[in-house]
């Protein structure tokens, strides 16, 4: 009941702190029940804290169910300070195809390199600022920030691209790799994610 937007947040267990607006659910006054999907971050103390806050209309939850999520074309990485090998491929499900990366929450000046192996394919790669959640197959670039992304992305591509960026603020990013081309079954990617927190060294998980 209501049309108002109902927000999720997430505590930082570490921190202390809270992200706001991590996702917002828009009601939608039907009077029925809705399901919305919502990829959660990955809590490091092996749960998540979320807070849910309504703004002037009060909400129902009939139930949450908390299943793993699984994905063929879209990958997590869990560790920051550590180097991720991912060999996947680019999905024709979203538009345009992609491959979706998420990293965990990052603090700020944490270093990132992205090194693609694309197999003869052009892509481009960006970096945008919260988790693109799995509904979002289109626009996303409307509703989330881009943070970096590297030359001649938006344009025609490369191939094998590398991105190295440091962060300026703390908080989830999503590393999108974008396909500049017709998409086929055999798309594959090679990625290589590091990540560095300033004044750490590397280590390979």
């Amino acid at each position: 009941m209501g049309k108002d937007a109902v927000n999720i947040n997430v505590h930082d267990l570490n921190t202390q702190n809270w992200t706001n607006g991590y996702t917002t659910i828009q009601k939608t006054d039907t009077g029925k029940w809705k399901s919305t999907e919502i990829l959660v971050p990955q809590g490091e103390k092996g749960y998540t804290e979320l807070g849910i806050h309504a703004f002037s209309d009060d909400f129902i939850i009939s139930k949450i169910d908390a299943t793993p999520y699984q994905s063929q074309t879209s990958a997590a990485v869990r560790y920051t300070n550590s180097t991720a090998i991912l060999n996947m491929n680019l999905t024709d499900t979203t538009s345009p195809s992609t491959l979706m990366v998420y990293l965990p929450k990052l603090n700020e000046s944490t270093k990132i390199q992205v090194n693609a192996t694309s197999y003869g394919k052009q892509v481009g790669i960006e970096v945008f600022e919260g988790i693109i959640q799995p509904w979002e197959t289109s626009v996303w670039w409307t509703r989330h920030r881009l943070a970096v992304r590297s030359p001649d992305s938006i344009v025609t591509g490369v191939t094998d691209p590398t991105l190295v960026w440091q962060t300026k603020t703390s908080g989830y990013y999503t590393i999108v790799v974008v396909l500049r081309q017709y998409w086929s079954e055999d798309a594959r990617i090679d990625l290589a994610v590091s990540m560095e927190a300033q004044g750490n060294s590397t280590a390979t998980k």
